[in-house]
């Protein structure tokens, strides 16, 4: 990745009580080798934490975004072509980064306040948490198999004690190295609760098109570079240029009737061309006054045995207008084998009107993401928890 300012700061150290950082960076070890830093920026930035197996396409949109300022010919041109050549890379820039950020915000960590306090709720405890009750798990049970299960045990069969009076443990010399974006109490809080507690990370799998897509596009570019610094066999570059621009496939391309290459007026309209053999890479919202997704033969089949086809069908409709609408990542998600089961087991519930109203009321919070509303979907046909726990 590339560098920036935070990288130069220097690190802050953020005390804390010595087992729970033991717990903390096993934990992130377990996780994938995580760092405090780079857990801190990321959920800073995007709510999501990039793990090894995104960074790859991470890393690629990052070499893309490097290169993509220099993306127009060095041959004279008119005024017009240049502010539309400058137009094309502002759009394919802000289509990297919205990538890059879908990629970054798919991976979810569940933090143990959260599940403790659920299964407390579920086993309808009138124990009220509080974050005192993990480090006084770790002190006397350790914490190589702290559940949340475990954890509710125990506080329960403590019913007795006023956790509102129980004392943290005592903050020695052990602490959290991290280069903070300001040195401040109120950020060191910060960087303390995005990296303490992570009990587990739900996360997406990166699409194979996608990294492929990703290749495609720096091939494309370093070929244009090389067009674009060579001496010309002649200065004429219109035809080269969209020639270029219609190879790449994480740029918003549209079409016009006569099949010139077009740069949109603006990338909410923006619709990526799409091979019959690979799927979409980019968000792509279609025109209000057009029809909403047609569904797959073998979807229509399917729904027509189903006896709860018109759930599914409104549901699929539902997700495919929220990919359409700016949540591009969706749109992977919702083809994806296992997705495609729990979406079926969802719209197959006698209480479908119920979790669907909850499904479509909390998609409009703002903040909501791919990752949230199939992890909703998940909750329902998977555990049967039909509460929104975004």
């Amino acid at each position: 990745m590339t560098e920036d300012s935070t990288h130069k700061k220097k690190s802050v150290r953020i005390p804390c009580a010595k087992i729970v950082h033991e717990y903390t960076m096993a934990t992130l070890q377990r996780l994938g080798n995580l760092r405090c830093t780079d857990v801190y920026r990321s959920m800073k930035k995007c709510g999501g934490i990039v793990l090894p197996n995104q960074s790859k396409a991470v890393a690629d949109i990052e070499k893309l975004l490097m290169c993509v300022d220099a993306f127009i010919p060095s041959v004279p041109m008119t005024i017009e072509d240049v502010e539309k050549s400058k137009q094309f890379v502002s759009l394919w820039k802000r289509n990297l980064q919205h990538i890059r950020k879908q990629i970054m915000g798919t991976c979810k960590p569940v933090y143990l306040q959260t599940e403790v306090a659920r299964v407390l709720k579920e086993r309808q405890s009138k124990v009220k948490f509080r974050e005192v009750m993990l480090e006084w798990y770790l002190s006397r049970f350790g914490g190589s198999d702290a559940t949340p299960e475990k954890i509710a045990d125990a506080v329960i069969a403590y019913d007795a004690t006023d956790w509102s009076k129980v004392k943290p443990l005592a903050k020695g010399k052990k602490g959290y190295n991290i280069r903070l974006d300001i040195d401040t109490d109120e950020e060191k809080n910060l960087a303390r609760k995005y990296i303490q507690w992570i009990y587990k990370i739900e996360a997406e799998d990166i699409p194979a098109t996608l990294l492929d897509d990703l290749q495609n596009d720096m091939m494309v570019v370093k070929e244009f570079e090389a067009w674009r610094d060579g001496e010309p066999m002649d200065y004429e570059y219109k035809n080269t240029y969209k020639e270029f621009i219609s190879r790449l496939r994480t740029a918003p391309v549209a079409e016009k009737s006569d099949g010139e290459p077009e740069i949109p007026k603006d990338i909410t309209t923006a619709q990526q061309q799409v091979s019959s053999d690979r799927k979409q890479t980019l968000p792509a919202d279609e025109d209000p006054g057009e029809e909403p997704e047609s569904f797959t033969p073998e979807e229509v089949d399917d729904m027509h045995d189903n006896p709860y086809k018109d759930n599914h069908a409104k549901l699929l409709k539902f997700l495919n207008e929220k990919a359409k609408s700016g949540m591009g990542y969706l749109s992977f998600n919702i083809q994806e084998e296992r997705n495609v089961k729990y979406i079926r087991d969802f719209a197959s519930r006698p209480d479908f009107e119920l979790v669907y109203n909850t499904l479509v009321s909390n998609s409009r919070r703002p903040g909501i993401g791919a990752g949230d509303i199939m992890n909703y979907i998940r909750d329902v046909a998977i555990r049967n928890i039909t509460e929104w726990r975004g």
